[in-house]
């Protein structure tokens, strides 16, 4: 009793603390973001005024989407001046993300051990929640519902449940409705249930009934995408002439550079203009395949990675070097490490999990090339690749936790000890470091609005 008294006030005052110093180190940022005219931040205060004074029928012209602005609507005063509005959006945005990063912990408490739950969740929200915060803007929200999305999809392909399908498919709405580049992920899920018919036709598994039932788990998310979006797409039809209409997905990422799509914005009278261009100048897949080769392509993927690399992790002048990087370079070592025991476990498998392994390289392969792909117009900054961070941890998660990998030991010192706890220790070492570099100096030096 006396023990277990110990270990819960331990365990609160952990929390507590790293509470404390959270509001510390968004504080310092909210500090250094003090201008809501950077980084789209009063067009996303126009957006939540007009929301307001509209009872919520304004949806947006297609450039920013409409959940965050409805959120802080709902949560902010409408009287308020533009600065005032801004500080305040700003607060609401930063306790926002203190219930996302309680929530997360909770999921990953609930799946991983509790020093792998403090890493993961510290690593998210020390390195990254603390940047984005303190700004008007909706990447904690869309995070937070894009991971959730995320994880859920990877735990429903674990373990198939009609109710998990559907609520993935919703997830991914809500994460749709906060920011359009949400939706190519939907479809790998759902095509992942491909490779699942594959694998059973393998092993001779299949049967009228479990053909019915791959197709369901397929469909089923889908369904409820299209059923939560379809007022949205059914507006965008009437206003646009298509049900898909985003001007960043639509328009913007198949221009060469932002500079190029400021000019020609400025020049048929805003985003609605594209519309009524004629078809071979609005841009799109098909005129820039037209109109570029295939080395080009390949050489704007190129520099795009290495804009992103360099200003976010190797360039400590940068005002990108939150410090995830490290993070995130020393998980896909120890992945690399422990890559030989999981392909012999693979191939115990025999093709078992063949559908799960093929969604999260997808998964991860089509969201960095398209963060890569958006960089010349976005910036190098990591607003777009930071919605893989805690896809990526989670990840870890599951391969650190997976049977192969806990039956490792080290025998050090006269003792057995577990492999992933001892690496472990090591990465939370690390973590000390960057948080302490966060805290003293940088969240009040760098700008995470980018």
């Amino acid at each position: 009793m006396l023990r277990r008294f110990a270990t819960t006030s331990v365990a609160v005052a952990t929390v507590l603390c790293a509470l404390l110093l959270y509001l510390h180190t968004t504080t310092l940022q909210s500090r250094r973001n003090s201008d809501l005219w950077r980084s789209d931040q009063h067009s996303h205060i126009e957006f939540a005024r007009k929301a307001t004074e509209t009872r919520f029928a304004y949806t947006g012209d297609r450039n920013f989407m409409p959940l965050f602005a409805f959120l802080q609507a709902a949560l902010n005063s409408p009287e308020l001046d533009d600065e005032a509005f801004f500080e305040r959006g700003k607060q609401i945005n930063i306790w926002l993300s203190i219930v996302a990063i309680a929530c997360l912990g909770i999921i990953f408490y609930k799946k991983f051990s509790r020093l792998y739950t403090f890493y993961a969740i510290s690593t998210i929200g020390f390195l990254a929640f603390a940047f984005k915060a303190p700004f008007f803007q909706p990447e904690v929200l869309y995070y937070t519902l894009f991971s959730c999305a995320f994880i859920l999809s990877v735990e429903t392909l674990f373990a198939p449940k009609w109710y998990k399908s559907v609520a993935v498919g919703a997830l991914f709405a809500l994460a749709y409705y906060t920011k359009a580049s949400a939706l190519p992920s939907i479809g790998i899920f759902s095509a992942s249930y491909a490779i699942l018919l594959f694998a059973k036709s393998y092993h001779r598994q299949l049967n009228r009934e479990k053909v019915a039932g791959i197709f369901f788990q397929a469909l089923a998310p889908l369904v409820m995408f299209f059923v939560l979006l379809f007022p949205y797409f059914h507006e965008s039809k009437i206003d646009y002439g298509k049900y898909f209409y985003n001007v960043n997905t639509s328009i913007y990422m198949w221009m060469d550079s932002w500079r190029e799509a400021k000019a020609v914005r400025a020049e048929i009278g805003g985003e609605a203009g594209f519309i009524h261009l004629p078809d071979d100048e609005i841009p799109s897949l098909q005129n820039y395949l037209r109109k570029h080769s295939v080395e080009q392509i390949f050489e704007r993927l190129r520099n795009g990675s290495h804009a992103m690399i360099t200003s976010g992790c190797l360039s400590q002048s940068s005002m990108h070097f939150y410090g995830y990087c490290s993070q995130v370079a020393l998980g896909i070592i120890v992945f690399c490490v422990f890559l030989p025991v999981l392909l012999r476990r693979f191939r115990r498998e025999k093709l078992r999990h063949l559908n799960i392994y093929c969604y999260i390289g997808l998964f991860f392969t089509v969201n960095a090339l398209g963060a890569f792909w958006y960089t010349p117009i976005s910036g190098p900054g990591p607003r777009i690749i930071l919605a893989l961070l805690i896809p990526f941890f989670w990840t870890l998660g599951l391969v650190l936790h997976s049977k192969a990998i806990q039956d490792l030991r080290l025998q050090l010192f006269g003792y057995q000890i577990k492999l992933p706890n001892l690496l472990l220790v090591f990465l939370c070492s690390t973590l000390f470091y960057e948080i302490i570099q966060v805290a003293t100096w940088r969240a009040a030096e760098m700008y995470g609005g980018k």
